[in-house]
């Protein structure tokens, strides 16, 4: 099948992935809202680029997103680890279409996971403001940055915060918040939510 690179502009297709080695995983998962559906994985030699790989006629593996973010890695890893980049089938579904901003991942370097306790509070005249739910993240990052929704809609400004301190959130009416991974907020982040 032949493939081409598609330019993602500032979007970042595939997040979280790392090698899972007591059970022999890739282990990985689309960031929210990619247009994507299949994650295309070379084996890496710790330099080739995906420039490279077109030059030498590779074929990646490819699991769609539907797998959910477990990928059996029932295959010989390259000395470096794998190269993951988002892909798509073309409308004809004739060339296979791989995003230009992939990730790299080495066997036994998973990702640091930090749970940060959110506390969500909403403005009151007399009171003062009150508790309206509790989230939990889970980051590798040492900084997490949020926006705040009012109607659907994010409103401009992005806020940071540190990943190592407890922090609240004051939300008008109508409001919730958004949480992602990186400053351009295209890496989105789930939340859980934990009774208050």
């Amino acid at each position: 099948m032949n493939w081409e690179i598609k330019d993602m502009g500032r979007t970042h297709g595939i997040v979280d992935a790392h090698v899972d080695s007591g059970a022999e995983l890739l282990i990985w998962d689309f960031v929210l809202g990619s247009p994507f559906d299949l994650c295309a994985v070379f084996l890496w030699d710790g330099k080739m680029t995906l420039e490279d790989y077109q030059k030498k006629g590779e074929r990646p593996y490819l699991y769609h997103r539907r797998s959910k973010t477990y990928r059996s890695t029932a295959y010989d890893g390259g000395p470096h680890g794998y190269a993951l980049y988002p892909a798509m089938l073309d409308q004809e579904g004739c060339a296979l279409c791989l995003g230009s901003r992939g990730c790299h991942v080495e066997p036994g370097c998973a990702p640091r996971r930090v749970t940060v306790p959110v506390i969500c509070l909403r403005k009151r005249f007399v009171f003062g403001p009150y508790p309206v739910k509790a989230l939990e993240l889970e980051t590798g990052e040492e900084k997490l940055y949020y926006r705040i929704t009012r109607g659907g809609s994010m409103l401009d400004p992005v806020y940071e915060v540190d990943t190592d301190k407890r922090f609240c959130i004051y939300l008008e009416r109508g409001e919730d918040v958004r949480f992602f991974e990186d400053r351009g907020c295209t890496k989105g982040l789930r939340s859980a939510f934990r009774r208050i």
